[in-house]
């Protein structure tokens, strides 16, 4: 980070803002689980308990052991038995570095629940009106939501090509402007938590969603690149998408693509953070020519193609559920569990079973 950063001052030019109310689709909505109050702190207490008794213990009460009652009973309020049961799921699926780095951030949620909490909300003003979507938008399935893959992508945590911070509504995916980095040292876990905070500095709340660059999704299908069409997915199940931008400069031309696949019944906003903000974000401080060695799961040594085909599976099984195939696009269509869609034709409601 630039040595002119100063947080201090960006707490005192946020601090006196109102919370930002940006809309959540109720069509997103789908049952949560949930973890109740008095079973999280039995939890807390046992881990705990646990510590140096038992030589090998789960995750979650490894990560449990840095975690305070006080802390517990602030996320309770802030997000009711369904923060709560996200929090454990973060405890449960993260090393404990990982957990450290999500924690951080939560310790801060805290914090701008008190600064803001009291003061009342504004509503967003979204940018829509300038950040239009492309006719070629209409090629993949943008009208067709899932509530169960939206709240599965929002799971805290590090997944497979981004992160999430937040256990709470909205759903906010996070468009980056430095995604430009280097194709083997860019790295959205390190790149990402000042922007969530800055964010949360400016009254956003929810849960960010933040992709990582990855060199596999280059590749075109049907002349769109392959990291597009993730985008485009991904906004398509989000309340709204923010396009991070550093001072005065304008959306990267990889935003810009982005605004475009964006269906526009999602809200769109430009951030513009401060130049000092991203600065450290912007090289990976590596020669040109310096040799990169992949490395497979099992710790084998791989090429550069296989390295690419494997970061690069998981989106790619999840774009075949934005192509357009046989759903008609001049509707809203909802896909709910037991083979149910939920149908909008103008605005009306219409249920029927798939044939």
């Amino acid at each position: 980070m630039s040595a002119d950063f100063d947080p201090n001052e960006i707490m005192r030019n946020f601090a006196s803002g109102q919370r930002l109310q940006v809309p959540v689709n109720p069509l997103l909505e789908y049952q949560e689980p949930t973890m109740e109050l008095t079973k999280l702190l039995a939890l807390l207490q046992a881990a705990k308990a646990s510590t140096g008794l038992v030589a090998e213990r789960p995750r979650l009460f490894k990560n449990l052991e840095s975690v305070s009652e006080e802390f517990i009973r602030s996320l309770y309020d802030i997000g009711g038995e369904e923060a709560l049961m996200r929090f454990v799921i973060l405890s449960s699926n993260s090393e404990q570095n990982e957990f450290a780095h999500f924690y951080t951030y939560l310790e801060d949620v805290v914090i701008f629940s008190d600064m803001f909490g009291k003061g009342g909300e504004g509503l967003l003003e979204a940018d829509n009106d300038v950040l239009t979507s492309s006719p070629e938008i209409a090629r993949f399935a943008h009208n067709v939501i899932d509530p169960v893959f939206s709240r599965k992508l929002f799971h805290p945590g590090v997944r497979t090509g981004y992160v999430v911070y937040g256990l709470t509504r909205p759903r906010i995916l996070v468009s980056l402007p430095f995604k430009a980095g280097s194709a083997y040292t860019y790295d959205v876990f390190r790149n990402s938590l000042d922007v969530a905070t800055s964010l949360g500095l400016r009254g956003y709340h929810g849960s960010f969603l933040m992709l990582d660059y990855l060199e596999g999704l280059t590749r075109e299908i049907d002349g769109i690149p392959a990291w597009l069409i993730f985008f485009s997915l991904l906004a398509t199940n989000s309340d709204a998408v923010l396009f991070v931008t550093e001072g005065d400069n304008g959306l990267t031309e990889a935003q810009l693509r982005e605004a475009a696949f964006t269906p526009d019944r999602v809200p769109k906003k430009i951030v513009r953070l401060q130049d000092s903000e991203l600065v450290w974000a912007q090289s990976d401080g590596l020669e040109d020519g310096l040799e990169v060695i992949n490395f497979g799961p099992d710790g084998d040594v791989i090429s550069k193609d296989e390295a690419m085909a494997a970061e690069a599976s998981y989106a790619l099984g999840l774009i075949e559920r934005h192509e357009r195939g046989h759903f008609p696009s001049d509707r809203l269509i909802v896909l709910r569990h037991d083979s149910i869609l939920e149908i909008y034709p103008d605005g009306r409601r219409i249920n029927r079973l798939v044939e």
